[in-house]
C-alpha cells in the first residue's frame, strides 16, 4: 500500500487490524487516535464478555459430566428417557392443553411405547407435574439473583418479584403450564412427581416468608405483616395478575394507549407498596 501524502498507522489488538491513512492534519490525527482507542475498548469488552460466557458454559457442562459420571449406565439411560418424555409432554400440553392431550399422543411424540411411558410416570397428571417442576426450577433459578440482590429485605423482595414478572414475559409457554398447577392438582392422585413438586414449592414459599420476617427486623417491611400470610397473599395476587396480563394484557394496553411493560411494572410496584414499611 502506498504512503502518499500521509502516514499509515497500523494497530493490532486481539487479532484485529485497523489500517488508517491519515493526512497532514494534527486535529484529524488526534481525532482518529481517540476513536480508534474507543473502538478497540469496545471490541475488547465484547471479547471478554464472550470468553466469560463460554467459560461459564464450560463449567456447567463439566459439572454435569461429573454428575453423570457418578451414575451407572442404567441410571443415565433412565434420566435421558425421562427427559425426552417430559420435553414431549411439555410441547403437547402447551399446544393443546392438559385435558386435550392423551398418553398415546405423548408416547408417540417421545417415540416410546405407552407401556414404557407408564414405567416412568403413574399417570398423565404425574407427567404434568414433572413438566411443572421443570418449569418451577427454571423460574426459581431465574429469580434467585433478584431475591439475593439489595441492601434490605424489601429491596430483595422487589427485585425477586420483578424478575418473576420478567420470567413470565419471556417464558409465556412455561408460565401458562405453571399456572395450571392448581387445576391439575385437584385431578391428580397417587403422583410421586406431585409430592416432589409440593416439597419444592414449600421450600420456595418458606424462603420468601423468611425474607419477609427479616424485613420486619430490618425495618423495610411493615411490622404488622404476618410473614406466611403476607407471602401467600403477594404470590397469589402477583401470579393471578401475571396470568391475566399474559392472556389479555396486550388488548387492554392497546385499548387504553398504555405501554404494557411500563404498566405491568407500575402494577407490581403498587402491590409491593402494601407491605413496604
Amino acid at each position: 500500500m502506498m504512503r502518499k501524502n500521509g502516514w499509515l498507522i497500523e494497530w493490532m489488538s486481539g487479532g484485529w487490524a485497523v489500517w488508517i491513512l491519515v493526512f497532514h492534519h494534527d486535529s484529524l490525527l488526534t481525532f482518529v487516535k481517540k476513536n480508534c482507542i474507543l473502538l478497540m475498548k469496545k471490541v475488547n469488552s465484547k471479547y471478554i464478555k464472550y470468553t466469560d460466557s463460554i467459560q461459564q458454559k464450560f463449567i456447567k457442562v463439566k459439572k454435569r459430566r461429573k454428575f453423570l459420571g457418578n451414575l451407572s449406565r442404567k441410571e443415565r439411560e433412565k434420566l435421558f428417557r425421562e427427559s425426552v418424555m417430559i420435553d414431549a409432554a411439555e410441547k403437547l400440553f402447551a399446544e393443546k392443553g392438559f385435558d386435550s392431550v392423551t398418553m398415546n399422543e405423548i408416547s408417540q411424540k417421545a417415540e416410546f411405547t405407552k407401556r414404557t411411558l407408564y414405567r416412568y410416570f403413574t399417570s398423565k397428571g404425574d407427567l404434568f407435574f414433572a413438566v411443572a417442576l421443570k418449569g418451577f426450577k427454571q423460574m426459581v433459578k431465574y429469580c434467585q439473583k433478584g431475591f439475593e440482590t439489595g441492601e434490605k429485605s424489601f429491596e430483595k423482595l422487589s427485585n425477586g418479584l420483578h424478575a418473576y414478572l420478567d420470567f413470565a414475559r419471556k417464558n409465556q409457554q412455561t408460565f401458562r403450564i405453571i399456572n395450571n398447577v392448581g387445576y391439575i392438582r385437584r385431578k391428580t392422585t397417587n403422583s410421586p412427581k406431585l409430592e416432589e413438586w409440593k416439597k419444592f414449592n414449600d421450600q420456595l414459599f418458606k424462603s420468601i416468608a423468611d425474607l419477609m420476617a427479616q424485613g420486619k427486623k430490618d425495618g423495610s417491611i411493615r411490622k404488622d405483616i404476618e410473614p406466611l400470610k403476607g407471602t401467600l397473599a403477594i404470590m397469589f395476587m402477583s401470579t393471578g395478575y401475571f396470568r391475566l396480563l399474559s392472556e389479555t394484557g396486550e388488548n387492554y394496553a392497546d385499548h387504553f394507549g398504555l405501554d404494557l411493560n411500563e404498566f405491568s411494572n407500575y402494577s407490581l410496584n403498587l402491590l409491593l407498596e402494601t407491605v413496604k414499611s
